[in-house]
């Protein structure tokens, strides 16, 4: 119960310091320009500065050389604010390490195109069949095979699937053609 009533105290008294802070930076107390307005002050005498505490003058970003001090020897405002463009910068633009891309001319694309080697002849895919047995009634060989869950009833000479077709039927593997390319693959059988 105690520890109910401190947890409580302090957060109002956290509630009442945040709200205090909220006042003074809008009232403009914590504001630099509200205070170099203020009427000076009479003081019985100046404070006296070290010897050795001399301030660096600042450097220019872009030439490294000495900017010019502020008038009143203090700190310049006016170089600590952000300029519009950091402000307004794409906080999601793509970045990268590369050098951007080299312009060609028309003719050194050309002479570039000329001089890539050709692209390989086209292939037939890899058969898709599964060999599931056969049948010889005759002079007649039946294979059975299966594609892709599908289960087909094919003889020699007959076209499978609209782009194959099975040229011979051997003891140890199948012959098909590759009707779009003309390309020959055969289909191993294993042992009888």
């Amino acid at each position: 119960m105690a520890t109910a009533r401190l947890r409580r105290g302090l957060l109002a008294l956290a509630a009442v310091a945040t709200l205090g802070a909220l006042w003074w930076v809008e009232s403009g107390a914590g504001d630099p320009a509200a205070v170099d307005a203020a009427p000076p002050r009479r003081a019985t005498a100046p404070p006296a500065a070290p010897a050795a505490a001399t301030p660096l003058p600042a450097r220019t970003a872009n030439t490294g050389a000495a900017a010019p001090a502020p008038a009143g020897g203090g700190i310049d405002l006016e170089r600590l604010r952000r300029s519009a463009r950091g402000a307004a910068a794409n906080a999601f633009e793509v970045r990268t390490w590369e050098p951007p891309p080299q312009r060609l001319s028309a003719r050194e694309l050309r002479e570039q195109q000329a001089a890539a080697p050709p692209p390989p002849p086209p292939q037939a895919p890899p058969l898709p069949f599964t060999y599931l047995g056969r049948m010889v009634d005759g002079a007649t060989t039946t294979v059975f095979l299966s594609e892709g869950g599908r289960d087909l009833v094919v003889t020699t000479g007959a076209t499978v699937s609209g782009r194959w077709r099975l040229d011979a039927a051997g003891e140890r593997a199948l012959s098909f053609t590759y009707l779009p390319l003309g390309q020959r693959q055969s289909l191993p059988l294993g042992s009888p």
